[in-house]
Order: C-alpha cells, then structure tokens, then sequence
C-alpha cells in the first residue's frame, strides 16, 4: 500500500534525526547541569558568608558595613533559585527528549490504524454504492413531472412540471402527441385507457416538459417493444438495459421473466432515468422489511408519493418521493418529524400494546354524563354525541374498536383539534373540554 510504505520510510528517517538530535541535546543538557550545579554551590557558600557578615555587624565587629552584607546574602541566595531552576529544567527536558522518539511512533502508527480503517471502511461501503445517487437526489434540481387535462384544450392529456410541491403548482407544461400517450400507456400499464393516464408522474433533470418526456420514453423504448413482442411478465423491466434482441426482446440473466418478483436483483436501468431520494423500489422494499413486524407498509404510486399505512392504528401517511410528508397528509404529533425515515425508524421500533376498553362503559358515561353516551355494538364500542357545539344538535355516532381505534379515523364529523391525535381515550378528553 503506498501510504503504509510512505509511513514506514518517515518512521526509519524520523529515528534516525531523532538520534542525532539527542546526542546534541544530551551534550547541551550536561553543561546545563554542570553550570546549574555551579551556581548552586557558589550561591550557597555567598548566602552563608552574607549572612555571617551581618550578623558579625550586629554584634559590634563591624568588617563590612551592613547593607553591604545583606546585599551579598540576598545575591547567594538568587544564585541558588536560578541554579534550582535550570537544574530542574534540565532533568525535565532529558525526560521529555526520551519520551519524544515513542511518542512520535506512536503517532505514526495511529496515522497507519487509520488509513488501514479507512480501506476497510472502503471496502464495506461497497456494498452501498448502489445508493449513492438516490441519498444525493435532493442536492441537485429534479423535476417531477405528472399527466393531466387542462380545461380549454380540448381534454388533451399535457404533460406539466410540479413546481410548488405543497401546492403541485403547475407553472409550465407540454401537450402530449398520440405516439406519446401510446408509449406512456405501455409503460404505466393502463390498458390503453388514456384517461387512466391522469396524475401519471416520472422525474426528470430537464426543466423542459417537451425535452422531458421525449427522454423519458427513449429510456423505456426497449421496455415498450418487450411489452409488444414477449410473452413474459415484464412489469419489473421498465427501464432495464439488460433487454435485448431484434425480434425477440428477452433477457439474458432472466429469460423467463421475475413473476415472484417486486424488483430484479440484476436489474440495470438506463442512466438517463432520473429518481428522487426514496423513488426507487428496492428503497421502498428495505423500508417494508423494516417495518412489517409493527403491522405497517408502504406503498409507492405511480404518482409521484408514497403511502404509509398503518394498519394496526388504521392510519395512513401521505410522503412525496423526496421523503417529505405532504402538507395535507395525518401525521405523527409525538414524533416531532415530516421525513420518510424517521417514520420508517419509528414504526421499525413500535410495541403494540393491546388493549380492551369494553369493561370501562359504565366510568366512561359518568365522565361524559349530559354529553354522550357509550353503547358496546357487534365492531366495537359507539359514542352517540348531541352537542350544539361540535354539530349543530344533531346525534352524531363516533365508531371505534374495543381497543380505542377509531374505525372511520377520516370521516368529516372527527373535530379537526384531536384529527392526528383521534382515538377513543383523547376523544372523551376532548369531549369533556367542549
């Protein structure tokens, strides 16, 4: 590996300067010492002899006078400080010289643990190249195109590019010429019934609606003439380069179609078909076996948006193919989040906790005395409400299952306060607020 023999010639040149260098400092640090030494012992014998002198002063035998002397033992005893002080400094640089060499190994070999990680790393992430440009869809402008009727022309199928998604403005389009709406028919498998072909969606790099869908159907060209010559199931091929043949389309890993199959494992698709983030349908499939155990799944349309349905709470979620949550879309109060793998993370680790409410009648009529009143019915548990407040006077009948689920969670007459949050306990909550 170049990198490991670029570290190894620095290690064995990194020795040998290290060596030389400490010779020269071993020599530099024994005068350090001898001279530290020295003035060690001169300091002393000053400081001593100083304060001999005063004291002899102060007894009456006056040799110096006594200022003097105090200045000559305030001298020895600087001279000591300095001494301790670079004696000191010698034996922690010598300490620090020879820890150095190690240290400096030591740094090297991290430097090799790292590169040898990265390769590694490397090697594993191999596996998930294959995700690479969906996860970086969102850093570059991609275009969802969708089929539809604009008043005016005739019921003539254009084809329009989505540019407000929380709105799906449409700001530009293109009509569709018959050989087009033929080949789209093919692709999205709506037995020739163009009418079928309204809210259709594909994505695109072109800004252009014409230059788009002109492209989008080159792509599937040799899909289209598998569906006009073969007698395989080739709903999973849409796109796939691995067709071929003049007469007979056919493919040489898979020649008798993947009938047992949602998406081909050797499937390889045109490089100008362009997806968002969590369009593709292996992503889709991964995100399902994430989430099955907690009773839910997602389905991906044909029109630019995924449904995540959650089956045990009777509930569905609404996620453009970016992995946004669209804007009118139920979604999650406790999760805090609009992403697509966020909700994907949540359902993945749910515990399902059955419960039974059908016991608790009689304390749910005394809470909502005067407000409704809960009967047990063959599907679960009503609630029959009159409150001129909620609708008008009317008695409304609110359906749920024995475990609090509401059975039509969507109907109209649910109070749009608790809509994300309706069920039969936050119901009765809500109920007793009004």
């Amino acid at each position: 590996m170049p990198g490991q023999d670029f570290l190894n010639c620095a290690s064995r040149k990194g020795k040998i300067m290290f060596k030389r260098f400490g010779e020269l400092f071993e020599k530099l640090n024994v005068a350090l010492g001898a001279v530290s030494l020295a003035a060690i012992g001169i300091g002393a014998l000053t400081t001593f002899g100083g304060l001999g002198l005063r004291h002899l002063t102060k007894g009456g035998v006056e040799i110096i006078p006594e200022k003097r002397a105090e200045q000559i033992a305030n001298l020895g005893i600087s001279a000591i400080t300095f001494g301790l002080l670079g004696y000191s400094s010698g034996v922690a640089l010598a300490y620090g010289a020879a820890m150095l060499p190690q240290e400096v190994s030591a740094s090297i070999t991290a430097v090799s643990q790292t590169l040898k990680r990265k390769k590694s790393q490397v090697q594993d992430d191999k596996s998930r190249i294959k995700y690479t440009y969906q996860f970086q869809s969102d850093k570059i402008d991609i275009y969802l195109y969708k089929v539809m009727t604009i008043k005016g022309l005739e019921d003539k199928l254009v084809v329009g590019r989505v540019e407000d998604k929380s709105s799906h403005k449409i700001v530009i389009y293109n009509e569709l010429q018959d050989y087009q709406i033929d080949s789209l028919c093919k692709i999205f498998d709506v037995d020739y019934d163009q009418d079928k072909l309204v809210g259709k969606g594909f994505s695109s790099l072109k800004p252009i609606p014409d230059s788009a869908i002109v492209e989008y159907i080159s792509a599937h060209k040799t899909y289209i003439y598998a569906v006009e010559n073969s007698f395989y199931n080739c709903s999973v091929c849409k796109g796939c380069t691995n067709l071929y043949g003049d007469n007979d389309i056919v493919c040489g890993i898979h020649p008798y179609g993947l009938d047992d199959f949602q998406f081909c494992p050797d499937k390889k698709l045109d490089s100008r078909l362009v997806y968002h983030c969590y369009e593709r349908e292996e992503i889709i499939d991964n995100f399902n076996q994430q989430i099955k155990l907690s009773k839910a799944y997602i389905q991906k349309t044909d029109e630019g948006y995924h449904i995540l349905w959650d089956e045990h709470f009777n509930r569905k979620f609404y996620f453009e193919w970016s992995g946004n949550l669209m804007q009118d879309s139920d979604q999650l109060n406790q999760l805090g989040s609009t992403n697509l793998v966020d909700y994907v993370q949540f359902f993945s680790s749910r515990e399902i906790i059955e419960q039974d409410f059908s016991g608790d009648l009689d304390k749910i009529n005394e809470e909502l005395k005067g407000i409704a009143i809960a009967q047990i019915s063959d599907k679960g548990i009503n609630l029959f409400v009159k409150s001129p407040s909620l609708n008008s006077g009317y008695t409304r009948v609110y359906r749920f299952r024995f475990d609090g689920v509401p059975l039509y969670p969507y109907e109209s007459i649910v109070p749009k306060k608790i809509r994300n949050d309706y069920n039969l306990l936050n119901f009765v909550e809500f109920l007793k607020s009004i």
